[in-house]
């Protein structure tokens, strides 16, 4: 099954694209299932949300039998993450169906706080990386067991990346970190449950 991923990003090198293609692939070698992953980088979360109709007609020309948008949270419009969560789907169903686009096989995922966060929840991963490929000075690298409670982790990601590299993470290193994690630890977080149960299913 093709299944085409709207995320935020301003191009297709974006972090973003690359965790998200990993992590379907990744998911769907663990339940025996096929997937193609087709991930699309909608530029910020207003223009993904705005233009959520459009790319869903896109990736159902390209072949796409299910389409996924995904956002996050981070920094949140109003300070309450629950109603900005509301609000968004909100603006991202009201395109789709003003489009007439079947809502089936149509998904919306917003990963609380950011996708870093998911993947803080198995530090070890980062930790790994930058033992590999830094020589700056090693920081002191702690993950956590309630992702979705976790302030501005891109930005925790990018300060160790920094302190250790000089420069941010590159897409293939986000999609080597996601392709190392553990999913169990990942399913702390129930965003990414959430995230997960679009891949599967027939």
């Amino acid at each position: 099954m093709r299944i085409g991923f709207v995320v935020e990003g301003s191009n297709e090198d974006a972090g973003d694209v690359h965790a998200i293609r990993a992590l379907c692939l990744r998911i769907a070698e663990e339940q025996g299932i096929s997937r193609e992953p087709v991930v699309v980088a909608g530029g910020s979360k207003p223009d993904v949300l705005r233009e959520a109709n459009n790319h869903v007609a896109a990736l159902r020309a390209s072949g796409c039998q299910r389409v996924v948008i995904v956002w996050d949270n981070c920094p949140p419009w109003s300070g309450d993450l629950d109603a900005d969560q509301a609000s968004c789907e909100a603006i991202a169903w009201n395109g789709i169906n003003d489009a007439g686009h079947p809502p089936a096989n149509i998904f919306t995922v917003c990963s609380r706080r950011e996708l870093e966060a998911w993947l803080l929840t198995d530090a070890s991963v980062v930790s790994s990386m930058l033992r590999n490929i830094g020589r700056g000075s090693m920081p002191s690298i702690s993950g956590s067991n309630q992702p979705d409670t976790i302030d501005r982790p891109k930005h925790r990601l990018h300060k160790w990346f920094y302190l250790r590299c000089n420069r941010p993470p590159t897409g293939p290193e986000y999609a080597a970190m996601f392709s190392q994690a553990k999913l169990t630890k990942l399913r702390r977080s129930a965003s990414f449950k959430a995230f997960e149960a679009t891949i599967a299913g027939t």
